[in-house]
């Protein structure tokens, strides 16, 4: 996804390991598809100045609506990603 509406919450357990999590309106929309939420999460880990690795989680049942995930309710749709830098 590449935006979302909603809140969310940063916290850095030390120097090299961070985390986050939240509640958004659905994926790619500004306003909520149906009447359920979606939660996201990430984890960051930076084991050195010269990397950094992000795993990012989106899942909620996104059905209905404006929605390409599902007509049905209980579409439940989990996203997964790993994005890794090096420089």
């Amino acid at each position: 996804p590449f935006y979302h509406t909603g809140v969310k919450l940063g916290y850095a357990f030390s120097d090299k390991v961070s985390g986050m999590v939240g509640v958004v309106n659905g994926w790619d929309g500004l306003r909520d598809f149906n009447d359920k939420k979606s939660l996201t999460a990430q984890l960051a880990l930076a084991p050195s100045d010269n990397v950094a690795i992000y795993l990012n989680w989106i899942g909620g049942d996104e059905y209905g609506g404006l929605s390409a995930f599902g007509d049905l309710e209980g579409s439940y749709t989990n996203l997964f990603d790993l994005t890794a830098s090096f420089t």
